[in-house]
């Protein structure tokens, strides 16, 4: 049976669920995807994080201008799982508005816990992250969608759902339940589909794509929300090289022809130096560089964010590590 969707008919959010709804956590109703629980943290797991981030956080925030000055920013974050020991411990970092940033370091530092923490997906121990100068906690799921899109690392739809309506339910933030769609929002979702590349792929189910094609219908959708920031969790995760490129290329000229702030997980320390305007690099849950590549990145960050000693390259246009 082909699932339903915003374009041909009444937004039917409810049968977005349980398929679409992981790569859409932000864009649907509170119905179908709740806004987290109220977290309280054992007082045993706050005191320790507290302690581990007496130094570290008040110098991130002060070495990067404060929180409200940036598109996002985080202050002070602290985070565990369960009551375990801490994923993150004090956290500040601010993104810059219209740039593509980099959240890079080895495997368990703590990039895609604190890019949850950044879209609602956890909610903090301590600390708080503000969207505009304003604590995302007091920012309801759905007006939160209409500023901050997300493409998840492991995003999953029906194998029949059209890449159309895939893109359609973007538009769900922006309409009540159960209305026609709007001129608005056919205009939207064709500009996101041509934005991407898949205007000539609207009508394939989606389990007849590539994983390139299926990563550019589901950053389509994204874009459909019709924000200014978005964030993106491992993007090139499971693609060979050529379609790594070719999303790292897209996401860059979304940022440079339109003018969005982009929020990037990365594994590859050379795809993160070679398409971001600024990185910020964690180790064992804390921020140990933010900036520019180019100001921050040199041998000696590599070995302490990855425990390794690479050479960094230049020829005075690119920068690279030799990982040999």
């Amino acid at each position: 049976m082909a699932a339903e969707g915003i374009m041909d008919g009444a937004i039917t959010s409810p049968r977005v669920a349980p398929a679409v709804a992981p790569a859409i956590a932000l864009a649907i109703a509170p119905a179908v995807a709740p806004a987290v629980a109220p977290r309280v943290a054992p007082a045993e797991s706050q005191a320790g994080c507290a302690a581990g981030a007496s130094g570290a956080a008040g110098g991130a925030a002060a070495e990067h201008g404060g929180a409200a000055d940036g598109a996002i920013a985080a202050e002070n974050l602290c985070f565990a799982y369960g009551g375990g020991a801490p994923v993150l411990s004090g956290v500040s970092c601010r993104i810059a508005p219209g740039a593509v940033t980099a959240l890079m370091g080895a495997n368990a530092c703590g990039k895609t816990t604190l890019m949850r923490l950044m879209t609602k997906g956890l909610r903090p121990d301590s600390g708080r992250v503000l969207l505009g100068g304003r604590d995302i906690a007091g920012i309801g799921l759905r007006d939160f969608a209409r500023r901050a899109a997300i493409v998840h690392q492991k995003n999953t739809a029906p194998d029949d759902l059209s890449v159309k309506r895939l893109v359609g339910y973007g538009r769900i933030p922006h309409a009540p339940p159960f209305s026609p769609p709007s001129k608005r929002d056919g205009e939207r979702v064709a500009w996101a589909m041509s934005a991407t590349g898949v205007s000539d792929i609207a009508d394939r189910p989606m389990g007849a794509l590539s994983g390139g094609q299926r990563q550019r219908a589901f950053i389509a959708m994204a874009l459909a929300q019709e924000t200014k920031l978005l964030f993106l969790d491992e993007p090139t995760a499971y693609l060979d090289v050529r379609y790594q490129v070719e999303i790292l290329r897209l996401i860059r000229e979304l940022n440079r022809s339109h003018g969005i702030t982009i929020v990037k997980v990365l594994h590859d320390i050379n795809q993160a130096l070679a398409y971001s305007d600024e990185v910020i690099g964690l180790r064992g849950g804390r921020v140990l560089v933010q900036g520019p590549p180019r100001g921050v990145i040199d041998s000696r960050a590599i070995q302490e964010l990855f425990r390794i000693r690479l050479e960094v390259k230049t020829d005075g246009r690119h920068m690279w590590v030799l990982p040999v």
